[in-house]
């Protein structure tokens, strides 16, 4: 399951992700991730975009692929771009490590630090 939210209280898309996620899930999350995120660029905003994957299962190679198309060669992570990764597998850490399409990506365990991170130069 993966399910992208926009967190008022931080400022951030949000993104939760449990166990596998299956081919017409993803495309949905996609297009969700992309509006909230098309959202923010009218703002005026930077893509800051916080990711729970602490439930998350290793995705299958084909969910991979198509999550690292639709997230590193569309063209839509800028320079300015933050992505925090909250996980609890060294596995699911390394898939998601080749899904960023930008050099502003962290992984962590622990979500306040994520935030911290996310958040220290935000505008």
């Amino acid at each position: 399951m993966l399910e992208a939210t926009f967190n008022e209280r931080l400022g951030v898309i949000q993104t939760v992700a449990r166990g596998m996620t299956p081919p017409e899930e993803l495309d949905l999350y996609v297009q969700e991730l992309r509006r909230l995120r098309d959202r923010e660029r009218t703002r005026g905003k930077r893509f800051l975009h916080l990711v729970d994957a602490r439930e998350a299962a290793v995705q299958s190679q084909w969910a991979s692929e198509r999550l690292n198309r639709h997230t590193s060669s569309d063209g839509s992570i800028q320079l300015q771009d933050r992505t925090a990764v909250v996980v609890n597998s060294a596995l699911v850490k390394m898939q998601v490590a080749r899904l960023t399409g930008h050099t502003q990506y962290a992984s962590f365990t622990d979500m306040d630090a994520a935030i911290a991170w996310l958040t220290a130069t935000a505008d």
